[in-house]
Formats: structure tokens, sequence, C-alpha cells
């Protein structure tokens, strides 16, 4: 069974566990990251945040009220990151989500459309790479900075994404440069935080009571393998930095695949950080292979091979219905 036919499936449980854990683009690979924002917080829903304004093609406009007072000095160049990413990604989903079109009635997919979503706190963009800074308390808090070389690669990783077949290294490097482009200044052991991004490394742990304006939570380190991590939310953060980045790879096993039918056995999962899956094994996303590359097929394959890109449901998410794989 292809991975196509497993995204229904993943998203009743995914929602079962958390509204906007891991993002309805589940299948078997790709942009999985998505949803809650990586770090188990609430959404921030403050006065501040206007996620639905998506400045015009091509400027450097700067949505001022999702800007505080008293924000930090990089906020401005974190906000146009986000616009030239979401922008990049969408002119070329474009292309590649009309190619795919199922309807060949449906008109071009509107650019601001999927730019609204890829820059909310809900979707984020591939490996919500942009998602957490969605949120007012993290874009704000002055722990957020550009890496201007990984994000002028990103933006160029972006503008090439194949359409119909990816390798899985082309996919990491892209997801690597990407998520690289936001860096976190908070040192482990330090806070406040209200999202991982803003960690130098580790994860952001949520506070006894929950996040709150004045409560942050604390930078910590990741989890050693065979120790619990969470199965809504932030859990895959827990193992591995913003559950992608990192030199020491453990994944959250939150769902077992079994064999290569892609029927997954919510009721073997561990919840706890495990070693990376080795080729030939079941998988449900990248992140859990060894190699990075999930195949169609629910495998760990090598990654020097191809998976489907874009594959099925990433066309409507970012889109709407009528803009190809449904």
């Amino acid at each position: 069974m292809k991975r196509f036919a497993r995204l229904g499936w993943v998203s009743v449980v995914v929602f079962g566990f958390n509204a906007f854990a891991w993002s309805t683009l589940e299948g078997c690979s790709g942009d999985d990251n998505g949803g809650d924002a990586g770090d188990a917080n609430p959404d921030q829903t403050g006065p501040d945040v206007k996620n639905d304004v998506v400045p015009q093609e091509g400027g450097q406009d700067v949505v001022q009220d999702v800007i505080s007072e008293d924000a930090g000095p990089d906020v401005t160049a974190v906000l146009e990151f986000r616009q030239a990413y979401a922008l990049a990604l969408c002119k070329r989903l474009d292309t590649c989500c009309n190619v795919a079109q199922l309807d060949a009635s449906a008109g071009d997919a509107g650019i601001a459309q999927c730019m609204a979503n890829a820059e909310s706190p809900n979707l984020g963009g591939i490996e919500f790479a942009i998602g957490e800074i969605g949120r007012s308390a993290t874009l704000n808090s002055g722990h957020v900075v550009v890496d201007q070389t990984a994000a002028t690669s990103c933006l160029a990783d972006l503008a090439t994404l194949p359409c119909g077949t990816i390798t899985g290294s082309t996919y990491d490097t892209m997801a690597q440069n990407c998520l690289g482009a936001l860096k976190g200044n908070v040192p482990v052991g330090s806070g406040p935080c209200y999202g991982s991004v803003e960690c130098d490394n580790g994860y952001c742990q949520e506070p006894d009571g929950g996040f709150a304006p004045d409560a942050g939570g604390k930078c910590v380190a990741l989890s050693a393998q065979g120790q619990p991590c969470s199965p809504i939310g932030g859990g895959n953060d827990q193992c591995m930095y913003r559950g992608w980045l990192g030199t020491t790879q453990l994944r959250c096993d939150l769902t077992e695949t079994e064999g290569n039918t892609c029927n997954t056995e919510a009721a073997d999962a561990s919840f706890k950080c495990t070693a990376p899956t080795a080729n030939g094994d079941g998988c449900l996303f990248e992140w859990e292979c060894a190699s990075g590359t999930c195949g169609d097929s629910c495998q760990c394959i090598p990654s020097s091979s191809t998976w489907t890109y874009p594959f099925f449901g990433v066309c409507p998410a970012y889109f709407g219905p009528d803009s190809g794989l449904q």
C-alpha cells in the first residue's frame, strides 16, 4: 500500500492525541512537524497576532501589529525571512500542485492563500520551519535571529524543489537549511522560552501550570534513549532538536508500522526516545529513519532513493481542495 493511503488514518490518530500535533500533511514522508509548533506550547492568540495578513508579493512589508513594543531587535529580519520563505515555497508548490492536479477545471492556486497557510502556527511550512514564530510570545522574545547563510541556501533550495519525486538527500539538505535559518540564543538550562526555536539546543520545556505571558518555560537538554517523550505537541522535539536538526538523533516512538503495509498500531508505541530506524524497516516520517528517507511504501530507504513529492494532502492543505492531489 502506498503511503498516500495513510493520510486519513494518520490524521484521525494524530488529532485524537492533539488537534495541532503534527499536521494532517503526514503520510509516510515529508511535511511532518507541523501542528503544535513542535514544542508542546498552546497556540498564542493574543491581539498582536495576525497570521492571516500576507504582505504583497515581492515586497519587504512587515505587518507592524505583530511586533510588540518591547520586541527584540531581530523581529523585523525574522518576519522578512518568514515572508520570503512562504513566497518561495508557495511559488514552487503552485507549479508542482498544478502539475499534479486531478481536477482540470481548478484554476491556478492562490499564492496569497498558500502564504497565509505556510506562515500560520498550525502548518508552518516544510518541517514546521517557520511555524513557531507565528506565535507572538516566541516572535517577540528577542531569542530568535536569522542565519543569513542558511536562509539564502533555504530559499535557493525551495526555488528548485523537484516536482514529482525527490531524493532523500535533497529533501534533507533543504530541511536542514530552512530550519537552520532561524537560530535560538537561549542556552540549555536558561529561560524563559515559549518555543524550542528559541533554544540553541535541546527543547523548551513547559513550566508547571502551562505557558503564560508571565510564565515561560526553560530550555533543557534533549532526552536520552529510553526516556519518555510526549505523544502530543512537541514529543519529537524532546528526542531531536526541533524535530529534525542535530548531530545525535533519536526519534520519539509515537507509532510503529506493521511490515510494509503501512498499517499503524498505535498500541505498540512506547512513547520513548528511540534509535533511528534502519533501512527496510517500517516508517511514517523522514525523521524516523537513520537515512533520513521514508519511502512511498512506508519503509526506510537509502538517502539516494526517491519518494513522491508533493505527496497526498500537501496541495489542498496549502491551496485549497481543488489544487491537486487530494
